[in-house]
Formats: C-alpha cells, sequence, structure tokens
C-alpha cells in the first residue's frame, strides 16, 4: 500500500514538473487591452505582457498623424482609428491592439468608431513611372474629396483605379476598404514665347522636358520668325538638339552659352543666317558689350569653364557673314569642315579649340587674336591673300601652326602672312638672326614676343615693298630687336609704324681685303633711325679655291667706321658654319669701343684665347 501511494505521488510530482518546464520553455507577447482610449493631447501607458521578461520588444503606430509614441507613451493628436504594433526583438513575436483617439469617449465606456481606410494618391508620368502625391485617412462610407493635382505645362486626367489609367475611380461612391488611386500626367504640346522683333526669346513651358526643340517658322501671331533672342536659352542643361528653319537670320548673343548637354545643331538648307552672336555655344556670361568687336583683339575676358563640349556638329550656311568673339570657345568636339564662304572676319576665340578641319580664307579680311587657338585638327589653311590683319596668337597651337613650327625651322608662315615662331626662336634657334620670305606681306601681331629669347634677333625684310606689320609684334623696350630695312624706305617705316621707331635699321657694310690675318671679310653693321649703330656680323670671304678665310685677329680699333660701335649684336661673331680647323685661326678679338655686348655675341670659336677690351674699360 505505501509502495502505491509512493507511486502515485512520484507520477503526480513529474506532471507538475513537466507542466513547468513547457511553461517557462513558452514565450509570450501581447497587449494588456485590445483597445486603448485616449483624448488628442493626452497621453496614456500602452500595457505589454511579455515573457520570458528578459526579451525586449518595439511598438510601432500605423498612423503616425492619429497619435504619436515614445517609449510606452501615446499621445493623442487628432480624432481617429489606428493600430499599434509590438514585435519581439528577435522578431519571432508579434502582437496587434486598436487605439481610439476622440474628444467625447469615456475612457471606462469607449463608444464605437468608425473604422478609417488609407487611400493613397499617385501621380504616372506618360512612361509609366510613378510618384506618391499624397496619403490620406478616410472613415468608411466616406467619399475621396481630393482635387486633382494641377502642374504647369501639364494635362491631369481624372482619377483611376489601376496603374495603367484605364480603369475610372468613382469619388462619389463610399470607401469600404484601403485604396491606391492614379492620376495621369501629360505633357501639353510646348510653344515659344516671341520679342517685338519676331525672335524667340524663351519656352512658354520651361518646366516641360525639352531634349530636342524643333524652332517655329512663325511667331503665334503668323509673323515669320527672324531668330532667336540674345541669351534666350542660356544655361539650359536640357537641350540636347536643336532645329533652326532656314527664314533665321541670327542666333543671338550667348543664345546657348552653358548649354553643356546640347550634342547637334541642325540648320535647314537655304537658311537666310547673317549672325551668330558672341559667346552663341560657348560660356555663360553676365553681359555682352556691344562695344568689344571694335576694340580688336585688345579685349581681355575673365571667362567661366562651362562651354558647349558635347556638341559635335553644327552645319555652317555659307550665308553666315558674321560670328562673334568666342561663339564656339572650347566646343572640343565640335566637327566642322571649313569656313562659310560669306564670312568677312574671324573673331577673337571664334573657333578656340574646336576641330574645325580646315579654313578657307579667300573672303576674310581679318583675323582676331585666339581665332582658331588650339584647333589641333586644322591643317589645311588657304587663301590668305586677302586678310591684311591677324591678331595675337589667332593660329597658335593649331595642327598647321604645330606642323610648321617642327618642320620648318620653328618658323610659321600662311602662304605670304608671317604668323609666329617658336619659343626658343632667337638667342636659342635661329641664331638670332632671321631673313624674311622675298613674299612675305604681312607680320601678324604677337609674333615676336612670347620669350626673353627674342629680346635679341636681327630681322631682315624684303628689299623690294614693304611689309605690313601688326601692333606687339617685337619687343621695343629692350636692345637687341634690330628691323633691317632698305635704306630708302626708313623714313616710310618710321612714319607709319612709330611704335617701332627706334628698332628699324639698314646695312652698312665693310669688307677688308688687305691683310688675311687682320679683319679679312665683310664687317656688317646696321644704323637706327637715331644714327646710332651696331656691329651686326662678320661674314668670311673664300677665297679662290672656295675655302673661307678667317684671319688671326678682328681688330675693331682699327676699323674707324667700326671703331665706335655701339653695341656688338648676337651672333655677331659666330664661326660655326667654318670647319673647326679654318676656325681655329681666330685667336685674338678687340672690340674697340663697344658700349654694350649682346647674349652669345661672339661664339663657336675654338680656339680664341683674348678679348680685348681695354679701349673701353667702362663697358
Amino acid at each position: 500500500m505505501i509502495k502505491k501511494l509512493t507511486q502515485t505521488i512520484f507520477v503526480v510530482i513529474t506532471i507538475l514538473f513537466m507542466f513547468v518546464l513547457t511553461s517557462c520553455s513558452t514565450s509570450k507577447l501581447e497587449f494588456q487591452k485590445d483597445t486603448y482610449v485616449v483624448a488628442p493631447n493626452d497621453s496614456i501607458e500602452i500595457g505589454v505582457n511579455i515573457f520570458p521578461k528578459k526579451n525586449g520588444y518595439s511598438l510601432s503606430i500605423e498612423n503616425t498623424a492619429i497619435c504619436s509614441i515614445s517609449g510606452n507613451t501615446i499621445t493623442g493628436i487628432k480624432e481617429g482609428i489606428t493600430n499599434i504594433y509590438a514585435i519581439s526583438d528577435d522578431g519571432k513575436k508579434e502582437a496587434q491592439a486598436r487605439i481610439v483617439v476622440s474628444k467625447d469617449i469615456d475612457k471606462d465606456n469607449p463608444v464605437v468608431i468608425n473604422p478609417s481606410f488609407l487611400v493613397l494618391f499617385y501621380i504616372v508620368d506618360e512612361e509609366g513611372n510613378t510618384e506618391t502625391y499624397k496619403s490620406q485617412y478616410y472613415e468608411v462610407d466616406t467619399t475621396i474629396d481630393e482635387l486633382l493635382p494641377t502642374y504647369v505645362g501639364y494635362d491631369i486626367t481624372g482619377w483611376f483605379s489601376n496603374l495603367e489609367c484605364t480603369e475610372s475611380y468613382n469619388i462619389y461612391s463610399p470607401i469600404k476598404e484601403s485604396l491606391s488611386l492614379y492620376c495621369k500626367k501629360i505633357a501639353k504640346d510646348n510653344s515659344f514665347n516671341f520679342d517685338n522683333n519676331h525672335y524667340v526669346e524663351s519656352l512658354f513651358y520651361k518646366n516641360l522636358p525639352h531634349s530636342v526643340l524643333y524652332f517655329p517658322e512663325k511667331t503665334n501671331t503668323g509673323a515669320i520668325c527672324l531668330g532667336i533672342k540674345d541669351g534666350a536659352f542660356m544655361g539650359d542643361t536640357s537641350i540636347e538638339e536643336i532645329y533652326i528653319p532656314s527664314s533665321y537670320e541670327y542666333i543671338g548673343n550667348l543664345a546657348f552659352a552653358g548649354c553643356t548637354n546640347l550634342k547637334k545643331v541642325v540648320i535647314d538648307e537655304n537658311s537666310n543666317l547673317k549672325t551668330i552672336g558672341k559667346f552663341a555655344f560657348s560660356v555663360t556670361r553676365s553681359k555682352v558689350d556691344e562695344d568689344e568687336e571694335t576694340k580688336e583683339d585688345e579685349v581681355e575676358y575673365e571667362l567661366n569653364d562651362n562651354p558647349c563640349n558635347k556638341l559635335t556638329s553644327i552645319n555652317l550656311p555659307d550665308s553666315v557673314e558674321t560670328i562673334g568673339s568666342f561663339a564656339f570657345y572650347k566646343c572640343s568636339s565640335l566637327v566642322l569642315e571649313d569656313l562659310p564662304s560669306s564670312l568677312k572676319i574671324v573673331n577673337q576665340g571664334t573657333f578656340y579649340e574646336t576641330k574645325i578641319k580646315s579654313a578657307n580664307l579667300e573672303n576674310v579680311l581679318r583675323i582676331l587674336s585666339y581665332a582658331f587657338y588650339g584647333c589641333s585638327d586644322l591643317n589645311t589653311i588657304t587663301n590668305i591673300n586677302k586678310c591684311v590683319y591677324i591678331g595675337k596668337e589667332a593660329f597658335c597651337n593649331c595642327g598647321y601652326y604645330s606642323n610648321q613650327i617642327n618642320n620648318n625651322g620653328g618658323i610659321v608662315y600662311i602662304e605670304d602672312v608671317l604668323v609666329g615662331v617658336s619659343d626658343l626662336y632667337g638667342r636659342l634657334l635661329g641664331g638670332s638672326k632671321l631673313k624674311l620670305k622675298d613674299e612675305t606681306r604681312l607680320i601678324a601681331n604677337g609674333t615676336f614676343t612670347k620669350t626673353k629669347n627674342q629680346y635679341d634677333l636681327s630681322i631682315e625684310f624684303p628689299a623690294d615693298h614693304y611689309v605690313d606689320i601688326g601692333t606687339d609684334a617685337f619687343y621695343t623696350n629692350v636692345e637687341g630687336v634690330a628691323l633691317i630695312i632698305p635704306e630708302d624706305y626708313l623714313d616710310y617705316y618710321c612714319e607709319t609704324y612709330s611704335t617701332y621707331e627706334n628698332l628699324f635699321c639698314y646695312i652698312k657694310d665693310y669688307t677688308l681685303t688687305d691683310d688675311v690675318n687682320i679683319n679679312y671679310g665683310t664687317h656688317r653693321t646696321i644704323i637706327f633711325a637715331d644714327g646710332h649703330f651696331c656691329y651686326e656680323k662678320y661674314i668670311p670671304l673664300k677665297n679662290n679655291n672656295d675655302e673661307y678665310i678667317i684671319p688671326k685677329t678682328i681688330d675693331l680699333s682699327r676699323i674707324s667706321a667700326i671703331h665706335n660701335c655701339y653695341r656688338i649684336q648676337t651672333h655677331a661673331i659666330d664661326l660655326s658654319k667654318i670647319p673647326n680647323a679654318l676656325a681655329a685661326n681666330l685667336d685674338y678679338v678687340n672690340l674697340g669701343r663697344i658700349n654694350n655686348i649682346a647674349y652669345l655675341a661672339i661664339c663657336n670659336c675654338p680656339n680664341l684665347k683674348i678679348i680685348d677690351l681695354s679701349d673701353n674699360p667702362n663697358i
């Protein structure tokens, strides 16, 4: 009996132990109430049961427009019904309760409030993309009171119940559930605004997509459209292509400046286009002064860095007579085959760093500074014979210029015009001497004012005609530059180019053949307009066997006409072209009363031992 009782007690204890063990192994998460009631601007604590107690949880509100939550405290905001959710930290347990916010509800005896449903409103564009317009809760059996949105430049269709906007929604039907409603946004046909000159001045709807612009032939009143106003589309980065009718005569200053995504410009055949304005397809600026073009290439611009560098093509009709300064500045992708045949002036920086391939200058009279600067594909330049003015660095670093620098001894000619020289020319290249081509007609601005190498340079002009000289073509504030002209032309050059009056000079040679050991050869001097003269060059003579005769001594103090020479020029005594065996004969030079000795005045004399300056100790 005792044994049976003991077995019964053991079974009962085991069952109780298993019950407790099972209870302890089961987790639990629940709200203490199914419904919580709170008044607007009032707060209550939310009770949550969780087991084991060491587990954590988080709370969230479905509609935060009705109430807010901080920790376990909810605060009513406005009347309505929403849900509160609890979720365990491990994500395995969830719980839900109801929140009622009302002014008139007794917290101990809550009345029933009609449920509300969330309605989401979406806008669908023409490509089917959606954006959320707004969301709003509506009580059951109420109707939609949301007006359609408005957008400038768009038509908005009514509300639809499907994304494709094919099934209209009856806004008067009572709401029984949460909804998603859609309206479609359709762009209006864009149009343009015009000024009193019948120029396009802007888009009517600037916010509409307008990557491709087809400009109208007529204004809104039916008048023929004549062009595009200054600055009309400046900085518009939406534009990628433009099409311009044949009636347009004018594309304004800054019209498309800063349109950094513009890739293509098509101008109708038989176009009447006459003028493309300053900075038209270039960088943005605050303004363009109307008198800038009259200042030649003296204008110094502060330029932004937002050119139309994606522009690859524009067909410039031959009707174009004027292209303004920097019109295509840094359009580095723009390929052009040639210039319009009617173009008379290529203005400052017009084609700067474009990919223009050829320049037929048949009718061009003036080319201003930087006009073709850096045009690396420009390898053909022809018919420059009518051009009377070429600005500073107009062709610098273009393909043709670079080829000439590398293959023509550092001298750049375009037919009969000298347009540039290497930065090294003068002291380091060319022996500081340059004889212009006989057909030279014009020297461009700034040709010889790039580096200090050109401080010492003697340039011999043609003997049978005048050469036109650009501004700032030569250094004028240093000793050493000599513009050697025929003596008969001295007065003309000094009067016509007074800036260079102190540089003009003519040659006076003294040939001595009495003694092969002293001063044998020709001693060339150059005499300047004010009467002072310089020793320009020693020219060795040959004997009957066509061999050079180099004296042992060059003594200017023994040549009375040269004894008081003011200066000895760069490379004046230079035996680099004489065989060393003969050049070695010269071992003594006396410079007489020379006042000034130029850079590298005496060089390549392998056996020279003495340069005698005793006649002028204060040199």
